[in-house]
């Protein structure tokens, strides 16, 4: 099943429907169905069926977010995660906050992923080649032409070098962008890594420079009329977050422990980038926090793990007994599995500011997905530790192995080679 075939306005009313749809199932399919296809054993099962899909895709690149099994399971994942949205609303809101969290967290879940795969069909990434000699306006996208609605012609570009007079530290291009349709005046935009330009709702990005052949600059063109709605989810869910540190953030006796183990994976992590020296793309805003958070999380879920393992064998003692090891390790690991969820999205904002994408199937992004629905699916089997805690002990110890992959493991996979986080040797 090819996903391209559909597009605008197709995409908003397949994208209507489906939510009116939900909206029927939950209020004609009777109470029981709702229940089912609602709970947190549905959500639950779609993603451990998500998992080797977006596993086998961060190995090997196997494009198979285009198979029909995927999208199917994406769609039964959005029915399920609408279905609990209304049956917590239709509970109240007013006096209970932990359903308001439900919510906020939910429902940005359901516009994140929605708004991509619905408008995934909508989204125009093109590449072009641009000089002072002439204008352009014939890009590439996907081993086609593609006419663009107007024209590019480079007005200044510069590269600004680092000490060595080798190792470029930004690139910037002043392009004189021409409406092929209206016949208006030319305007100056100006884009540089990290920067992207605005013209017309396109976005350039500045993505290489090409000596070789005088076009002197390379520019990506990226239209993507659903961001708006992305983004919205991004930011509730960010802002879910923050309300779930509220409620359990409150074991101060872990946060040495944390703290140490956070400098030390820090340390681990940026020693292969050489600072003096970086990337473009690596002086942005969005670095220290991508990092920082991520380092948190995985120290949290690090102490996380020692603690569920000191609950199961408590628990092979005084069977069914709960124990203040197994209370604090599913707090730490609600905490862990929101932190992987903010330094996710800082790394989105991030690709998207550098290359116009929030999403590219990379493999260190698809094991960081891996890594955070493993940490989902934990919470959400929760309520069966009491009986099956060995079950989901093995289960964290897998999420906490994801991390190792997620971590340093993707730069042995057969899939990191072209991976644009392979920083230890960058131009």
């Amino acid at each position: 099943m090819n996903i391209s075939l559909y597009q605008y306005p197709l995409t908003v009313v397949l994208a209507v429907g489906f939510l009116l749809l939900t909206w029927v199932v939950f209020r004609f399919a009777g109470s029981k169905v709702v229940r089912v296809l609602g709970s947190w054993k549905a959500g639950a099962l779609c993603m451990a069926v998500l998992v080797p899909f977006v596993m086998i895709e961060g190995t090997w690149r196997t494009a198979l977010h285009h198979s029909t099994l995927f999208i199917v399971t994406v769609m039964a994942f959005l029915l399920c995660l609408g279905l609990s949205v209304m049956t917590k609303l239709r509970g109240g809101l007013r006096h209970n906050s932990h359903a308001r969290n439900f919510v906020i967290t939910h429902v940005g879940v359901y516009l994140m992923i929605g708004s991509s795969f619905w408008g995934a069909p909508d989204v125009t990434e093109a590449e072009i080649s641009v000089s002072a000699q002439k204008g352009y306006n014939i890009a590439s996208c996907d081993g086609h032409a593609m006419i663009l609605p107007f024209t590019l012609k480079l007005d200044e570009f510069t590269i600004d070098m680092y000490e060595d007079g080798v190792s470029p530290r930004q690139y910037t291009s002043v392009i004189m962008v021409c409406d092929t349709t209206s016949g208006a005046k030319p305007v100056k935009v100006t884009t540089s890594v990290n920067h992207p330009g605005y013209y017309m709702g396109y976005k350039m990005y500045q993505a290489s420079f090409d000596c070789a052949e005088e076009a002197g600059s390379v520019i990506t063109i990226v239209r993507d009329p659903w961001m708006p709605l992305v983004y919205a989810g991004m930011i509730m869910l960010l802002a879910g977050i923050l309300l779930i540190f509220s409620t359990h953030w409150r074991f101060k006796v872990l946060l040495p422990s944390i703290l140490i183990l956070t400098v030390a994976f820090t340390v681990a992590s940026l020693a292969r980038i050489n600072f003096s020296i970086l990337k473009p793309t690596l002086n942005s805003v969005w670095f220290v926090p991508h990092v920082m958070i991520y380092m948190v999380a995985y120290s949290a879920m690090a102490v996380s793990v020692v603690l569920a393992i000191a609950d199961c064998l408590r628990r092979g003692k005084a069977a069914g007994a709960e124990t203040k090891a197994g209370i604090l390790s599913e707090s730490l690991i609600r905490v862990s599995s929101a932190l992987l969820l903010a330094g996710m999205l800082c790394g989105c904002f991030w690709a998207e500011r550098a290359w116009g994408r929030y999403w590219g199937w990379d493999p260190k992004e698809c094991w960081a997905a891996v890594t955070w629905l493993l940490t989902l699916i934990y919470i959400h089997l929760a309520p069966l530790r009491t009986r099956h805690g060995k079950m989901l002990l093995a289960l964290l110890l897998i999420a906490f192995l994801a991390i190792q992959v997620t971590w340093y493991g993707v730069y042995y996979l057969p899939s990191n080679t072209g991976s644009i986080h392979s920083y230890a040797s960058g131009q």
